[in-house]
């Protein structure tokens, strides 16, 4: 494993003992570094019953584009604001622009970049269990988007909006889980690196019953990946 992907998960498994916005920033920004992140932000998209509003929560290298972009108007479009809408998985703006691919989205881009000074961007959706809808974006001149690279982004992107959102807006840890027990019993067994074979060995169910758990726990927690998943139950308290 690359150290500087060592180092993402490292701080993602303490990001809940940092207790200030710029503290937050600082860490991430020097972890982000070797990735060729030069800018990042924390945005709210939309709460839940609302329309589509991004704002910025917090950012690093980001407060001009964001004043720019509320002042012209560019959410209705942002591809980056399109593919959100249709997909849960982190993206680029490149395939961003690339799924949707009209003069008004390119002048967006053409925008951002611009003011910016990045030519490639990563975007991390991030659903919370009240709705809310958070984004967390790394931009760069020479950003790493490497097979190795993507997933220590996504994990980086998770924490940093989740955590982020919890220090700016006073939203803290979800204290009554909304999980049920066997969506729970079967992350406690995916935190110890078992497969939905093995676990339904170990619990007497069926792969099938132990898949469709697992994925309503990702459903739930708003993530895309079994062990994110498991992640977060556990550093939420919910899995002891």
């Amino acid at each position: 494993m690359r150290s500087d992907v060592a180092r993402v998960i490292a701080v993602a498994a303490e990001i809940d003992t940092v207790d200030r916005p710029d503290a937050l920033l600082d860490c991430l920004q020097d972890v982000l570094l070797p990735f060729g992140v030069a800018t990042l932000s924390v945005n709210l998209i939309q709460r839940p019953g609302s329309d589509i509003r991004p704002r910025s929560l917090l950012d690093r290298g980001w407060s001009r584009w964001s004043a720019l972009y509320g002042l012209r108007g560019h959410a209705r479009n942002d591809p980056a604001v399109h593919m959100l809408i249709n997909r849960t998985r982190p993206f680029s703006w490149s395939e961003a622009l690339a799924a949707r691919d009209t003069p008004a989205a390119r002048h967006v881009m053409e925008d951002c970049r611009a003011v910016t000074g990045s030519r490639e961007g990563f975007v991390v959706p991030v659903r919370e269990t009240d709705g809310a809808l958070l984004t967390a974006a790394f931009s760069g001149e020479a950003l790493d988007l490497s097979a190795e690279a993507r997933p220590a982004l996504h994990l980086a992107g998770y924490y940093f909006a989740t955590r982020g959102r919890e220090l700016v807006d006073g939203i803290g840890l979800t204290k009554t889980c909304p999980l049920t027990e066997r969506q729970l019993e079967c992350l406690r067994w995916v935190m110890a690196g078992k497969s939905d074979f093995e676990i339904a060995m170990i619990l007497g169910r069926s792969p099938r019953t132990v898949h469709n758990h697992v994925e309503a726990a990702k459903s739930v927690l708003g993530v895309g990946k079994r062990n994110v998943a498991a992640f977060d139950a556990w550093r939420r308290g919910w899995l002891h």
